[in-house]
């Protein structure tokens, strides 16, 4: 059986790449012979995913994205590249739906889906650099901006922005009782970025001032 302990304790982005390893262990190596099993399947396994994982909220995001690309190749082998695709995330993971899911067998499947787990992994390991790209239609100089505890992302988000000349001040709260907070408000100091560290009893009374609140932990 595939170790999946491995997920536990990592940032969000090496979180959702293990988990859509995992997944491409079960597509290349589980037991199915048709769409609707290999849906199946999948759902079990992810109760042993959470079980294993300290995010459920990333393990389970990235099992239904990957979820819908599924169905997504199966509709385009049944009704073409034109397939009328549901946009509802949980019915996917949850419903079969109006298409008949078992008739699509592992062979007609298993090469789509396998390229379509490549480019999701791809697609993860860019995130932060999207992420970047898109600080500046997002932050606007002399804005006060709030965030709470550590997240990579958002340190890569503000970080971009500061050094493509917005000028910013970022209140971060500390986050007790692991003062994640401390680790951002250092690391954005060092990036020349404007920090005020505050405990988090401070959030009600300076809320009314904040103009932008990015996070990225659940």
């Amino acid at each position: 059986m595939l170790q999946i302990s491995s997920i536990n304790r990592n940032s969000s982005v090496k979180t959702s790449l293990s988990t859509i390893n995992v997944l491409k262990h079960i597509v290349e190596s589980g037991d199915w012979c048709d769409l609707k099993s290999l849906i199946d399947l999948i759902i079990r396994k992810l109760h042993d995913l959470c079980k294993y994982s300290d995010d459920n909220t990333v393990v389970l995001n990235t099992t239904l994205r990957v979820l819908k690309a599924f169905r997504e190749e199966a509709l385009k082998f049944q009704m073409g590249e034109n397939a009328d695709f549901e946009e509802n995330l949980t019915n996917r993971l949850f419903a079969v739906g109006n298409e008949a899911y078992e008739t699509v067998s592992r062979n007609d499947i298993l090469e789509p889906i396998v390229s379509t787990l490549d480019d999701l992994a791809l697609e993860v390991k860019s995130c932060l650099t999207s992420l970047g790209d898109l600080s500046l239609d997002f932050i606007h100089s002399d804005e006060l901006i709030m965030t709470s505890g550590y997240s990579k992302a958002v340190h890569h988000f503000l970080r971009h922005a500061a050094k493509r000349g917005r000028n910013f001040k970022v209140i971060v709260c500390e986050c007790y009782p692991d003062n994640l907070g401390h680790k951002i408000a250092e690391e954005l100091s060092k990036d020349g970025v404007d920090v005020i560290l505050v405990p988090d009893s401070h959030v009600f009374g300076l809320m009314s001032r904040i103009n932008k609140l990015p996070g990225c932990v659940s």
